[in-house]
């Protein structure tokens, strides 16, 4: 079961760090998080860069690439970016339970 985790960010840096590290200590482990910066004029960017170097499971899809898109048409681009069983979408300032994914998947795929 491929599980994908959609996060558009812009000037998240206060908040960032908390949310990616909530993801990371999911019990359920199989995930990738896509990572897409909507602009951001702060150190987002930057923090992106350093969990993705730490993390293969964390992709930064736009590293060179600085342009607005906005919220919806970002989240657009994350889905469009890799084929997965599952999505997940993450706000930047959110932070998750550490059984948030595997509940989510599984009750899901009980649905389907």
């Amino acid at each position: 079961m491929k599980v994908t985790i959609l996060m558009s960010t812009y000037n998240g840096e206060n908040f960032l760090a908390e949310q990616i590290e909530s993801i990371q200590q999911q019990t359920y482990t199989d995930w990738t998080l896509l990572i897409r910066d909507d602009g951001s004029k702060d150190k987002t960017r930057d923090l992106i860069k350093r969990f993705a170097s730490e993390d293969d499971r964390i992709v930064f899809i736009n590293p060179d690439q600085t342009e607005n898109l906005g919220v919806i048409k970002s989240f657009f681009t994350l889905l469009k970016y890799q084929e997965s069983d599952y999505y997940l979408f993450s706000d930047q300032d959110d932070t998750w339970s550490v059984s948030y994914t595997h509940l989510r998947a599984h009750e899901t795929a009980a649905n389907l």
